[in-house]
């Protein structure tokens, strides 16, 4: 992008060069995800929003960040974080629920986040659904890849299918792409 390391540098890019960003992170690249990421934790050139941040992290850890997974637990080493998470839960916000339930899924070794999630593997797939249920392409997407890998659910390949195909319809370029893998 041509951008230095400051943060402040993609701000000053302008608005095309977040907007590139966030297509190539639509389509699933981890690169992009984590800058993405980072620009929410820090509020760079969109709101801050730690939950949100999240999401970008994990994403981009499901897709092989090389650096996400540290991010995303420097981001939760923070108590008032997890709070905030866990409130935004308890909310029913679909961003939140995709949080906490993929950090389940994933079964990170950070063990700080092992005692802060505090939540069963049925409550992170009851957690997930409802994301997804909420039409929160993540969760959709992230749903998907449990039933096709079997990852705390009975593996059924046609229903991460379907998921990936609604999540599709919707615009999802990931879920495309998923599906074209599958397929």
């Amino acid at each position: 992008l041509g951008l230095g390391d400051s943060s402040a540098h993609l701000e000053d890019a302008g608005p095309e060069v977040l907007q590139a960003v966030t297509r190539s992170a639509e389509a699933g690249s981890p690169e992009a995800l984590t800058l993405l990421g980072r620009c929410r934790e820090r509020g760079v050139g969109m709101e801050r929003d730690p939950v949100l941040a999240a999401v970008c992290y994990v994403r981009a850890v499901r897709l092989d960040s090389p650096r996400a997974q540290e991010l995303l637990v420097s981001l939760l080493d923070d108590p008032a974080r997890m709070t905030l998470l866990r409130s935004r839960v308890s909310s029913g916000e679909p961003a939140a629920s995709f949080v906490l339930a993929s950090l389940v899924g994933m079964r990170l070794t950070h063990p700080l986040l092992k005692t802060r999630t505090w939540v069963t593997d049925d409550e992170a797939v009851r957690l997930l659904k409802r994301s997804a249920a909420d039409a929160f392409l993540p969760a959709m997407l992230e749903l998907g890849v449990w039933f096709y890998s079997g990852r705390l659910v009975p593996q059924d390949r046609e229903r991460a299918l379907v998921l990936w195909g609604d999540a599709a319809l919707q615009g999802s370029k990931e879920a495309e792409v998923r599906l074209a893998i599958a397929h």
